[in-house]
Order: structure tokens, then sequence, then C-alpha cells
């Protein structure tokens, strides 16, 4: 009978620790296979994500080279009215799971790869134990464990994105293309590769005469809305 209890309690202690982390926490075992790299994955669930979006008829491609969705001259997104229901509710909120923080910036070409953000490191001497994906982007109260300590245990991809909306060709001497750009968050759903939710920062277009032919990008403002979706 004493052997019965041992052995129970062992099963039920064992299901404990499984339900707390280990495998049970890996989403996508496929993402941690060997060769698959940061770039890749990120780059993967873009471009699954994006054109699930055009699948979905919640947005439409735009046809210039250069330019991923068509806009409006503000630079936002042309949606569906199902695409605006599904993806820009005000009240949206994270269903449980780790996040991964990265950066997309498709302002020179539409097939630009995000970027995983880097990630903070203990200092030499420090004990403390970090996820492997914490982002220096992230401030307090983002707490460390709402990061990912594995690509595989990823719900969601949390991109800072700034799209390349309109070419005003050889608009500037030389001759140099305008390029307008438009800052927004993608919350990307990384298991089914779809895209959750987005939402619009600001758009930006040079003038006629100015430092640099691209619109400005407000990582800075992104950067504080993704902060605020993972307290």
């Amino acid at each position: 009978m004493r052997k019965l209890l041992i052995v129970t309690l062992m099963v039920v202690v064992c299901v404990a620790f499984a339900g707390c982390g280990g495998d049970a926490a890996v989403l996508n075992p496929d993402a941690d296979k060997e060769g698959v790299t940061d770039d890749s994955w990120s780059k993967d669930v873009w471009d699954s994500a994006v054109q699930d979006m055009f699948d979905k008829g919640y947005a439409e491609k735009d046809p210039d080279e250069g330019v991923i969705f068509k806009c409006q001259a503000n630079g936002e997104l042309f949606l569906s009215e199902e695409g605006k229901a599904a993806l820009t509710a005000d009240d949206f909120r994270l269903e449980e799971g780790k996040v991964i923080w990265g950066s997309e910036y498709a302002t020179q070409s539409e097939t630009e790869a995000p970027r995983v953000d880097p990630c903070v490191r203990p200092k030499e001497g420090q004990e403390e134990e970090l996820p492997h994906y914490v982002s220096e982007n992230a401030v307090t109260p983002t707490k460390p464990e709402v990061f990912a300590d594995t690509r595989g245990q990823c719900k969601y991809l949390i991109l800072m994105t700034a799209l390349c909306f309109n070419v005003a060709h050889d608009y500037y001497m030389g001759p140099l293309d305008r390029l307008d750009i438009v800052t927004y968050v993608f919350v990307i759903d990384a298991v089914n590769k779809e895209v959750v939710h987005i939402h619009y920062i600001n758009y930006s277009v040079p003038g006629a005469v100015a430092h640099s032919y691209m619109g400005e990008i407000y990582e800075e403002t992104a950067y504080h809305y993704m902060n605020s979706l993972c307290q």
C-alpha cells in the first residue's frame, strides 16, 4: 500500500512538472530544429502571416515593387470590414503565451526579413537566469518571464514594422525615389502563422527638401505600445 502511494505521488509530481514547463511549453517543435535560425524562422512566420491576410481578403497586395500592402494616403492599410474587425480592436489583449519581439524594416524591399530584437544577456558574474529572448527594448514593468526561452515556445512574434506604402519615382535629383513610410506594430500568432492584431502608429512623407529620401520611422512609439501589450 505504501509503495502504491509513493508511485501515485511520483506520477502526480511528474504531471505537475510537465504542465509547468519543459516539453509541454513547446508549441512548435519545428521552430527549434537543427538548421533553423532566428532569421529563417521569423521570415517564414512573417511571409506566411502576410500571405494569410491576402488569402482571407483582409488586405490587398500593392502592385508597385517594394510596396507590400495597398494603403490610404496616411499609410493606413486598406482593410476589408472583416479585416478591421479581426485585426484592429482597441481592446486587444494577448492570450496566455510567450513572446518574441523583433523588427521588420520593409522600406527598401518588400522581401526584407524581420530581425529578432537584440536580447538581454546577464553581465559577467550575474547569476540571474533570463529567458533567451528577453528584448533590450523591454522596460519596466514588462517582466522578463513574458519572453520565450526558445523559438518553439513562442506564441506571439511581435514586430515593430516599418512599411513603404508609396514610392514617388524620381522625386529627387539624381534621380532618386521618395519613399513614404508608415510605422505599425504587427502581432503574429507564431504557431498558426497568422496576424492577429495590427496597431497603426504614424506615417511620414519626406519634403521636397529633406535630409533623407525616406520617411521617419517611429520606433520609440511602437516599442512603447509593445511594452503596454505585454504588461
